[in-house]
């Protein structure tokens, strides 16, 4: 299983949820670390 991330329209990251957890930018972004 793949995600997808959206940015105004735009595809702006994907792998698997794994993969968007380690993000630093995801992590900063959506979850406030």
């Amino acid at each position: 299983d793949r995600a997808y991330v959206l940015e105004s329209g735009s595809l702006r990251m994907q792998g698997t949820a794994d993969e968007l957890l380690q993000s630093e930018e995801i992590q900063k972004a959506f979850m406030g670390m």
